[in-house]
């Protein structure tokens, strides 16, 4: 019995050593903040918007050609922007607070749009659908900006049927596609 228990015993010590010998050679694990991209507003943001709504004066959906313009007024209240009004000089801007909520909830959800993965773009090839896109979306910093700080090109949907690729700053990243869904939505309900 006692040379059974002590070879018992080496055994289990024996698998014991094996176990941390072989935890030794695996190593650490692979750091998962690892960045495989980069973004020109700032390159730790897994948002989309880096600055999520507060980094939005004006947003520009435009839908087979057709422009459709949200942005703040100077009291930062949301409205959309007409623009068969805009020929005229007097055309106002006249606030809804339903339709102002209505936008600043969108466009706050809009704002929180993570990047899921992301991609290698290639010039040559366009297997995500984001060169000649139906959908691009101009973000402005300021409402007053004439140069959008983030251009998007909104491509097709990923084969999961739950993303879709979107182009930015010639990278590709797939996004939850309801936001874009949400945006959608937003025109449906706001523009008449």
């Amino acid at each position: 019995m006692g040379n059974l228990l002590r070879r018992e015993f080496f055994l289990v010590w024996v698998i014991l050593a094996f176990l941390l010998v072989f935890i030794f050679l695996l190593g650490p694990a692979p750091d998962k903040q690892t960045r495989t991209h980069s973004h020109n507003l700032n390159p730790e943001s897994k948002f989309l918007i880096p600055d999520k709504i507060h980094g939005m004066g004006a947003i520009e959906i435009i839908i087979d050609g057709n422009l459709y313009r949200y942005q703040r007024d100077n009291k930062m209240d949301w409205f959309y922007h007409d623009q068969n009004h805009m020929e005229s000089d007097n055309h106002n801007h006249g606030t809804n607070k339903k339709q102002s909520d209505k936008i600043k909830y969108s466009l706050a959800g809009f704002g929180r749009t993570q990047k899921e993965r992301s991609f290698t773009f290639d010039f040559r090839n366009d297997e995500y659908g984001v060169m000649k896109p139906k959908l691009y979306l101009l973000i402005y910093e300021n409402p007053d900006d004439t140069k959008p700080s983030i251009k998007i090109s909104v491509g097709d949907i990923a084969p999961d049927n739950l993303s879709r690729y979107v182009l930015v700053n010639s990278q590709i990243y797939t996004i939850a596609n309801f936001h874009i869904d949400n945006l959608l939505n937003l025109i449906d309900e706001t523009v008449s």
